[in-house]
């Protein structure tokens, strides 16, 4: 039974690479942010900040607890959808994890403002961030990508040349 999640941070292809992935398997696709912003009728960004960031991530585990109940398919996660502990013990048993890994300063490059973020020093705090997360994605995840210089498409054909 293949049930793939794609795990990252923000911006780093996993709902334009679990689509690719999914059209060529033929499976169905699930990315946990839509899923959560179609529920509560808001962006992601509004949620985050309505529910605060405890609240938040239970929101995230129970839409993860969910798609358990799905037979094979591919699951884009949310950048931080594995900070919650309950999300931490429901997707190794989901399926295999797959970490889309970029570089720090690639994506530094790219940050944005966000409820999470300090907007004073959005660097320094998206570098404590980084610091945080990464090594939860490398400890959770059973394969790692570095997609620096790689596009969704290369990445894809990457997990399917693994799977296939």
């Amino acid at each position: 039974m293949l049930k793939l999640i794609l795990a990252g941070f923000k911006g780093v292809g996993k709902t334009t690479t679990g689509r690719i992935l999914a059209e060529r398997l033929k499976l169905p696709f699930f990315d946990t942010d839509e899923l959560l912003s179609a529920r509560y009728k808001k962006s992601i960004r509004e949620l985050h900040a309505e529910l605060a960031e405890e609240s938040f991530r239970e929101e995230e585990a129970k839409v993860l607890a969910e798609l358990k109940n799905q037979n094979k398919s591919i699951i884009a996660l949310g950048g931080g959808t594995l900070m919650s502990p309950k999300a931490q013990e429901i997707a190794p048993e989901i399926g295999a994890m797959v970490y889309l890994h970029s570089s720090l300063d690639r994506l530094l490059a790219r940050v944005e403002p966000t409820s999470f973020l300090d907007p004073n020093d959005l660097h320094g705090s998206f570098r404590k961030l980084y610091e945080k997360r990464h090594p939860l994605f490398c400890k959770l995840c059973t394969y790692r990508i570095d997609i620096d210089t790689m596009t969704p498409e290369e990445v894809a054909y990457t997990i399917l040349d693994f799977y296939g």
